[in-house]
């Protein structure tokens, strides 16, 4: 099967885009053990497309730093391991789930299948946040890969990335008004994939009640 035949490309951008500030949301809320359960659960969810599995591996390698130091820190005021281990879970988790939508969905497709909202002031305020993150964490990424070429603490890659995309953040608003602007209307809805979509959605809010 293809890229492009493959159920998760198929599903509703917008639909995908709930499922994981879903997803998110129940792993925050949980108790560890059914967390664990969930985290199971969804990777084996996304058996239908493997190489989802290979993409988060490789940005937990690239995050490696990022999660020695929240340990170190976790040293520092004294938390408890497992605790410390749980909400690395739980970052690997969120982390997981924005693989697969950054990977499997796009941005032209939550604007087309949104196109026909954006005259309603809150529907664009909500695409106009969408776009712009979109823009905005790609330059991160590239600043803080920029950045660490020079070696420097952790804490000083993050704050030096962060001001210097933040320098950006007007080109980046015009950027996101006109890609919402040019956007045209997408009237495909592929019924299988996005029941599939749906399972994992009705998954997560039975877990809530567990």
């Amino acid at each position: 099967m293809t890229t492009s035949e493959n159920i998760l490309f198929e599903q509703n951008c917008v639909l995908k885009f709930f499922a994981v500030i879903f997803g998110t949301f129940v792993s925050l809320c949980v108790q560890k053990f059914i967390l664990l359960f969930i985290f199971g659960i969804t990777v084996l969810y996304f058996v239908v497309y493997p190489r989802l599995y290979l993409l988060w591996l490789k940005t937990l390698l690239f995050l490696i730093p990022f999660f020695v130091s929240i340990l170190l820190l976790g040293i520092f005021f004294k938390t408890s391991f497992p605790s410390q281990l749980f909400l690395l879970v739980r970052i690997s988790f969120v982390i997981f789930l924005s693989v697969y939508l950054a990977h499997t969905g796009s941005l032209d497709g939550i604007l087309t299948q949104l196109s026909r909202y954006k005259k309603n002031k809150t529907v664009f305020a909500i695409l106009h946040f969408i776009v712009s993150t979109f823009i905005f964490i790609p330059l991160i990424l590239k600043e803080i890969s920029y950045v660490s070429e020079n070696p420097k603490n952790i804490f000083g890659i993050i704050v030096n990335s962060f001001n210097s995309t933040f320098e950006k953040i007007k080109e980046v608003e015009t950027i996101a008004y006109d890609k919402i602007m040019l956007s045209s209307e997408k009237k495909d809805f592929w019924i299988f994939p996005n029941l599939y979509l749906m399972l994992l959605i009705v998954f997560y809010n039975f877990s809530i009640c567990l």
